[in-house]
């Protein structure tokens, strides 16, 4: 134990996150958007079988061209979507922890942004090359970012 109070309030809620969080394809499924991603693939196929049918270049850049970008648009909003589902069912999940109270629970959604974005990346290792970035002050900014 330090003599820092908060220090040990935030390692506890570092080694919590590192522990227990987990990405799941409930984390895809629960996504708002997942069905209009579901009708978006349907359409990408139906476009593609009509392609093949049209013998013109120029025809097929004029439906082939708006057609990707719409999907490469829709697929940026999904992955930012996904990472609030993963985000918000995580923290639902993690909150419930005996060592969570209602003071730590906003430094506990910050570590699990942070975890949602490194997800490969274990925060104790974080902490220890940059103990800076997890004082109280620098987790708080964090979740109006």
């Amino acid at each position: 134990m330090s003599k820092d109070p908060n220090k040990d309030e935030i390692l506890g809620l570092i080694k919590l996150v590192d522990e227990k969080y987990k990405r799941s394809i409930r984390d895809i499924i629960g996504n708002p958007y997942f069905g209009t991603l579901l009708l978006l693939l349907f359409v990408m196929f139906a476009v593609e079988i009509y392609l093949l049918s049209v013998k013109n270049l120029g025809e097929q850049l004029n439906i082939a061209i708006p057609t990707i970008a719409l999907l490469v648009a829709f697929f940026a909003v999904f992955e930012t979507q996904t990472y609030a589902v993963s985000i918000a069912t995580n923290y639902e999940r993690l909150s419930k922890d005996k060592i969570v109270n209602e003071n730590n629970k906003p430094l506990l959604e910050a570590l699990i942004m942070m975890k949602t974005k490194k997800n490969k990346i274990g925060l104790k290792q974080i902490y220890n090359m940059n103990p800076t970035m997890f004082t109280r002050e620098k987790l708080l900014e964090r979740l109006y970012e």
